[in-house]
């Protein structure tokens, strides 16, 4: 009798520092930088959020993907003005992407993936 695979939806995490955790035993990680327009003409685009997936994590002998959104909001500091926030923004995004590249594969992309774990016990 043959197995049908099953399908494990991605965990959802909401520290990154956890995210860091697997993501050091991933086979891979993808990320994707969403981006919008600043309020003003001659500001440049600013990262909005990006997602970040480890995939093929083993856990008990099974590869799993997590997941872990890190948006604007997640970062920005009140205590800043704001034309430093986006700078400051700008430098912790690639700052956690450089870290995470230093022990693990990365690649830019997206991936179209069916429910999210939280998402399944909605």
């Amino acid at each position: 009798m043959e197995k049908e695979p099953v399908y494990i939806p991605p965990i959802m995490l909401e520290n990154i520092e956890d995210f860091k955790e697997f993501a050091r035993n991933a086979k891979i990680v993808v990320y994707n930088i969403e981006r919008f327009s600043g309020p003003f003409k001659d500001s440049n685009d600013l990262i909005r959020r990006i997602h970040l997936y480890a995939v093929g994590v083993p856990v008990r002998g099974m590869p799993l993907t997590f997941e872990i959104e890190v948006s604007w909001n997640d970062i920005a500091n009140p205590n800043i003005p704001w034309h430093e926030q986006s700078g400051f923004i700008e430098s912790t995004f690639a700052e956690i992407l450089q870290e995470i590249s230093a022990f693990a594969p990365m690649v830019p992309g997206r991936l179209e993936l069916q429910n999210t774990l939280p998402q399944v016990y909605a």
